[in-house]
């Protein structure tokens, strides 16, 4: 059995959200500490942004609250979501996950 830990983007009370270039659909998890077995079912898109804080593209969830007239409002609270004064992209085609950027 192989351990690896993945990175969760967003948790509801039913489903946990991870990178699907990670896992594949039908993996199926063990919780260490409880012994709870979990499969990875279909998947869903994510709202969020690229932050490029460190050089490269980091996806973050955000939750809208506000999108109008050109601005977005987010929930400040949003697991590994984005903060103030992070440096987000503005055109998610032009990037990838990972990019190096110069």
């Amino acid at each position: 059995m192989e351990q690896k830990e993945f990175k969760i983007y967003k948790k509801t009370k039913n489903y946990c959200y991870l990178d699907p270039e990670e896992v594949e659909e039908g993996t199926t998890f063990e919780a260490m500490d409880a012994g709870d077995r979990f499969t990875v079912g279909e998947k869903k898109r994510l709202k969020g942004v690229y932050c490029t804080n460190q050089g490269y593209a980091d996806f973050r969830p955000v939750q809208v609250i506000v999108n109008k007239d050109g601005y977005t409002i987010v929930e400040t609270d949003t697991l590994n979501g984005i903060r103030l004064y992070d440096f987000v992209v503005l055109d998610s085609k032009a990037i990838k996950e990972n990019q190096i950027i110069y």
